[in-house]
């Protein structure tokens, strides 16, 4: 039992808190820049922004993937130098496009000629790599639809961007959120490579591959750990691209998810008939109060009920919320000790990534609190 496990079961709390141990990130840091050294961390700031994990991360020599302006505001005020921070994100407004420029970040990602054209206006001279759209990936939550264009398209954007004031650097792609094992990369780094190697030929000064983020934190699926992982990505980026100037990845989930535990709290538990064989636990946070992950039931918690007893029973898990959709958990029924009251603590592990900043005020509820531990 660590720190911040020790931690969550001494200490009561009068709301849903999020508690981060900032030594877990650290540890997370270190073995990513271990295994990945000659490339650049770049932490995907949307996994969560808060000013402690991202002055710990200043400290430690970190890179930033941001996606708006108000993520670069809270990584300066946090520290970080601008030219370590690339806008990754290719649907950026205008407004964000000045601020961002005007406080130094000169690195974009573009996706559409639109884009390229804006970055031009309103940062001309900037750097700009292009995120391909890949195919149907293996990752528990793709990310094949919204982001990116065909490997066509980059190479039209490549050729209009000889007119522009712009300079067309790289490519980037993703392979998806949570993408369990390496080999789950290969026909996504055979696209992007055919990509790159075509324009290489075409005579493209490229310099900047952005791998982008995907790497896993351990759920309830087994997944490759993070050494082993790197080195077969590496080692085929290596075969598939060879020597690349600069490569980035964008690791968030796999840098804080397990930093932090969320402590909670039974607020009924019910039946829906008395002969029902379904028991429902509502908790003092659902979706709409930070767990929006459960979503499709992809991310599975690990739920505990510390102080309380009983053998362990199915449950569905649901959030205090007066919208239907505020179930956590319906074909996945955590196991959990049969006499859970009203009041009882509840643990959520795993959830340092994408909880405080899906947390809403819906229905009244306050938003979740954060905890860090240094």
């Amino acid at each position: 039992m660590n720190k911040l496990e020790n931690y969550c079961l001494a200490t009561s709390v009068s709301s849903p808190t999020l508690v981060i141990d900032l030594n877990i990130v650290e540890e997370n840091f270190n073995i990513f820049k271990n295994s990945l050294q000659d490339y650049k961390i770049h932490y995907a700031v949307k996994a969560n922004p808060n000013l402690d994990v991202l002055k710990l991360l200043v400290k430690l020599d970190s890179y930033f993937d941001v996606a708006s302006g108000n993520e670069i505001k809270q990584c300066l005020k946090a520290g970080a130098d601008p030219k370590k921070l690339s806008f990754g994100s290719t649907i950026k407004s205008i407004k964000d496009i000045k601020y961002s420029y005007k406080n130094g970040v000169t690195l974009f990602a573009a996706d559409s000629i639109e884009e390229l054209k804006k970055i031009e206006t309103y940062a001309p001279g900037s750097d700009v790599f292009i995120r391909v759209l890949l195919g149907d990936t293996e990752a528990l939550r793709p990310l094949n639809k919204k982001f990116g264009c065909s490997t066509d398209m980059a190479e039209h954007l490549f050729e209009q961007a000889k007119n522009l004031n712009i300079n067309l650097v790289g490519l980037s792609f993703h392979v998806g959120s949570q993408t369990l094992h390496p080999h789950m990369w290969f026909d996504s780094l055979d696209i992007v490579s055919t990509l790159w190697n075509k324009l290489k030929n075409k005579g493209y000064n490229l310099t900047v591959l952005n791998i982008g983020g995907g790497f896993p934190s351990k759920y309830d699926e087994d997944i490759t750990n993070v050494p082993i992982y790197c080195n077969v990505i590496k080692n085929t980026i290596q075969q598939k691209f060879g020597a690349v100037e600069n490569i980035f990845a964008e690791p968030g989930r796999a840098l804080v998810a397990n930093s932090g535990i969320v402590i909670a709290e039974s607020i009924l538990v019910s039946k829906k008939d008395i002969n029902d064989t379904d028991t429902w636990l509502y908790l003092n946070i659902g979706r709409f109060g930070g767990l929006y992950s459960t979503d499709g039931e992809i991310f599975k918690y690990k739920i505990t009920a510390p102080h309380s007893s009983g053998e362990n029973v199915p449950y569905i898990v649901a959030g205090p919320t007066l919208h239907s959709a505020d179930i956590l958990y319906e074909k996945y029924r955590p196991l959990l000790p049969k006499d859970i009251k009203s009041g009882d603590k509840i643990l959520i592990y795993n959830t340092g990534s994408y909880t405080s900043v899906y947390s809403t005020r819906f229905n009244g509820f306050s938003p979740i609190k954060t905890k860090v531990l240094k």
